[in-house]
């Protein structure tokens, strides 16, 4: 399996103005995962283009730009068996902004800064089947006369994001300031979702365009109370408006307590009730008659609560703790429709996430040596019936481990970088994700430390290694020949079975040279 990339930089300044850019592109032969444990080549390309400028108008403000455009281009082999790529996929992004700061007032304890932006963000999804897939996709009645007949799906969906943003902040006193702030965002863009029969004719179809809108405001602030102990408090509103789904709001309160302990021991404590609205698509209409439920795709609405500890020991080594527990209802997930590259959201309508975590990193000046450690467990179970979206009616009974459910992971990594060469090495361990069995037990145990492991893959650890050399040249030009190796012992695995999305293998090993050259 190979793959190549290049990438170009350039920065200056000239007078008042600084900029940044760069590009990429990317090319390799394997794109997707595919459930099958010999890859093969299913190839792409990513291109990427991005810049940054930034305007001094004076001493207190200034303006800066960001634009952005990426493409990639995938075919994905759909048969195993034949190995022969079929199914194309595009999809494209593109992002710009311009954004202007000043600073009001800069007296010490009576900071006043000022924001305001605006944003674009243009999109778009092409998928064609290829004529060796078989059809496998299937409409309810209510689209169709004959529901024992199959449809490959084609999707060609566009969009476009315009929206603006504004914060004004002010500090009245050493112990208190406060901040608020404005948003809003509207989507328009165009669905062309349709689809074809075993012999080629045209199946239901949805060819229209879609609105939406989505509005916020948020007001916040942060309370010193004493040296040792400070809080920060705020509301927002949001508001979210989609195709064929009523107008979603919600009032969310947020509260943080944080203790600086001394000055090597931290702490804070953590509630937020969020929203996160769903994708703006046209795709409900359609969704609606083909899962056989009038039950549109909802935002998903949460009660976060996490407390983190931080402690920094005097030899450069720093620990940090923290517990988090999330409450849902609904969860919005996505699922892949058919065999198709098409997602779309849907709910569940209960899940409890539950984590704790556990991490050491050491870094000090004076030696080369850095390293870091990270361990977690983390549960995520749903609860109740899923809808929305393409699924068929369902449910998670009395709780399911989800589709994102690793139990156990680990990341650990040692660096030694003296002046001019390096060598990294990473290892990754997992307890397994879901193996799309959810059978292969009758009752699901629910607890932070019930593993379920009937349901999930098999554990795996993974070792990654990295090393360069700089050679330095004129000025200050330099040379840096690099080479990478992931999963240096080949070790090819399950990471997850086919559930909500598809299957996936653990990438072979890969070996990446790679050589910079700075001027």
């Amino acid at each position: 399996l190979n793959s190549n990339g290049q990438d170009l930089s350039i920065s200056d300044h000239v007078g008042n103005l600084g900029f940044y850019l760069s590009a990429s592109r990317q090319e390799t032969d394997r794109r997707i995962d595919t459930p099958v444990p010999n890859l093969f080549h299913d190839h792409g390309f990513d291109y990427f283009l991005y810049g940054k400028f930034d305007y001094i108008l004076s001493d207190v403000d200034y303006l800066t730009a960001n634009l952005n455009f990426g493409r990639t281009n995938t075919e994905v082999p759909y048969d195993p068996n034949v190995q022969i790529a079929s199914d194309v996929q595009e999809t494209t992004n593109s992002f710009q902004a311009i954004s202007y700061f000043r600073e009001i007032n800069t007296e010490s304890d009576h900071q006043e800064n000022l924001f305001v932006g605006a944003y674009a963000r243009q999109g778009g999804l092409i998928y064609n089947p290829g004529d060796i897939d078989p059809p496998n996709f299937k409409f309810t009645s209510q689209y169709t006369s004959d529901t024992t007949e199959s449809y490959r799906l084609f999707e060609d969906r566009n969009f476009n994001t315009f929206g603006v943003r504004s914060t004004y902040d002010k500090r009245i006193s050493h112990e208190f300031m406060y901040k608020t702030g404005v948003n809003f965002s509207s989507a328009v863009g165009r669905e062309n979702f349709s689809s074809q029969d075993s012999v080629g004719n045209q199946g239901p179809s949805l060819h229209s365009p879609f609105a939406g809108s989505d509005f916020g405001t948020f007001l916040e602030a942060d309370w010193r109370v004493l040296d040792w102990t400070s809080f920060d408090a705020g509301v927002r509103y949001d508001q979210h408006i989609a195709p064929d789904v009523e107008i979603q709001h919600q009032v969310s309160p947020r509260f943080q307590w944080n203790f600086l302990i001394d000055d090597n021991n931290s702490a804070y404590a953590y509630y937020g009730k969020l929203f996160m609205p769903t994708n703006i698509e046209g795709l409900r209409s359609i969704a609606q008659n083909v899962s056989s439920s009038v039950t549109p795709t909802y935002p998903e609405r949460s009660d976060f609560y996490e407390a983190v500890y931080t402690h920094s020991f005097s030899v450069g080594l720093r620990l940090k703790s923290a517990g988090f527990y999330k409450y849902a209802h609904p969860f919005t997930d996505d699922a892949t429709i058919g065999n198709t590259a098409i997602k779309t959201p849907f709910n569940i309508s209960t899940v409890r996430t539950t984590g704790v975590e556990l991490s050491l990193s050491y870094s000090d000046p004076g030696t080369p040596w850095s390293g870091h450690l990270n361990s977690s467990v983390i549960h995520a179970v749903g609860y109740g019936a899923l809808t929305g979206g393409f699924l068929p009616p369902s449910t998670d009974g009395s709780g399911t481990d989800l589709d994102h459910d690793q139990r156990l992971s680990v990341v650990a990594d040692i660096n030694y970088q003296p002046q001019d060469w390096f060598v990294n090495l990473e290892a990754i361990y997992g307890s397994g994700l879901s193996n799309g069995l959810p059978q292969a037990i009758s009752v699901y145990k629910t607890g932070l430390f019930d593993f379920n492991q009937a349901v999930h893959t098999t554990p795996y650890w993974i070792l990654n290694i990295g090393a360069g050399y700089t050679f330095f040249l004129t000025g200050e030009s330099f040379f840096r020949p690099s080479l990478y190796v992931t999963n240096v012992f080949n070790h090819i695995h399950l990471i997850k079975g086919a559930y909500t999305t598809g299957a996936s293998w653990e990438e072979p090993r890969n070996v990446v040279f790679k050589i910079a050259y700075h001027l």
